[in-house]
């Protein structure tokens, strides 16, 4: 193929490309089948944007999403709506917004702790009882990822149930599972893997101390590429949280999924603590699910796989539907919640 046949060809897959995105895009805002009523407030002196979902007369639960790590907008950048859609034939309405500092949304998540961020949720919620003060009848939180140290510090009094979905219990033990997956990606053998992580791990106090500067970070850092500023003190104000201590004082039903073969979390290792803690507490509608060949996303891990989803997972999201999860996945969250007392 000759120069001139071969720029043809790149541009036609780069047209097909942005046809086919900007059809994703409006799919994702017009035809998703879902009614979203912006709904903005105001935390820590900045304004937050968010969206009410399908927050009809017919629904009477409402649960408040809560974000992982990452600059993530309301619906993830299309990620929940598969759990949105399902979620609304069960009756459930949806809140979630822009993270501090992306989208319509003022401010910078990353300067924020895990005790900020639940503040935060009790806030987004006084925001829509105040819009609908007598529609709601039952009001829950799911948490993904890293918000499985937002959810524990909520006031539960404010709240009647809480679903963690792909959780860690420890900051650095989650760490060291992510690095671990990561190098063994990479090809590296065990033997320089372990070094590695226990290298990583002895210096993760000198990095991340109170009284380490983002100059002395860089100079002590092995790091290929280092943290910006701002994630490092983001990393430096959370990185020695663990929730099993406040896990054990929830009385409020519990839902925790877990995929078993989840990249960022270890799935099975974190599924079988969270279900020894609420075994030794004997409360009742406190309960662990591990999904088979599901991921961090709790879709199918055949096809989706990765550490790092992007537009390429999101573009099979919408191509596979539904089943792009694991049988059943999409349905359990729901039916749990409405099978509570």
């Amino acid at each position: 193929m000759d120069g001139g046949a071969m720029l043809k060809y790149r541009r036609i897959l780069l047209g097909s490309f942005l046809v086919l995105l900007l059809i994703l895009s409006l799919v994702a805002v017009c035809g998703d089948g879902l009614h979203h009523e912006e709904l903005s407030f105001k935390s820590e002196g900045h304004v937050l944007q968010g969206y009410l979902i399908n927050a009809n007369k017919e629904s009477s639960t409402l649960i408040i999403f809560v974000h992982g790590d990452g600059d993530l907008n309301y619906d993830a950048f299309g990620f929940y709506r598969h759990f949105w859609r399902v979620m609304a034939k069960h009756g459930i309405a949806v809140f979630s917004w822009d993270k501090p500092g992306v989208g319509g949304s003022e401010g910078n998540w990353l300067v924020q702790d895990m005790t900020q961020r639940a503040t935060e949720v009790e806030t987004a919620l006084e925001a829509v009882l105040a819009r609908y003060p007598n529609r709601f009848q039952r009001v829950g939180v799911m948490g993904f990822s890293q918000a499985g140290w937002v959810l524990p510090k909520l006031d539960q009094e404010k709240f009647d149930f809480l679903v963690f979905a792909s959780t860690a219990l420890n900051w650095l033990e989650q760490s060291q599972y992510s690095s671990r997956r990561r190098l063994e990606a990479e090809g590296l053998p065990q033997a320089a893997i372990d070094e590695e992580l226990s290298k990583e791990l002895s210096c993760t106090g000198q990095l991340f101390g109170s009284d380490v500067s983002y100059l002395q970070y860089l100079n002590r850092s092995h790091e290929k590429a280092p943290m910006s500023e701002d994630r490092f003190h983001f990393v430096k104000l959370n990185w020695q949280e663990d929730a099993r201590k406040e896990l054990r004082s929830i009385q409020l039903p519990v839902l925790v999924v877990h995929g078993e073969e989840d990249l960022n979390v270890d799935g099975p290792r974190n599924s079988a603590e969270y279900r020894q803690i609420f075994d030794d507490m004997k409360r009742a509608h406190q309960k662990t699910v591990l999904i088979p060949q599901a991921t961090h996303q709790l879709s199918t891990s055949e096809i989706f796989n990765t550490p790092n989803p992007g537009l390429w997972e999101l573009v099979l999201l919408e191509i596979f539907g539904e089943s792009a999860y694991p049988c059943g996945v999409l349905d359990l969250i729901p039916k749990w919640i409405n099978a509570l007392p």
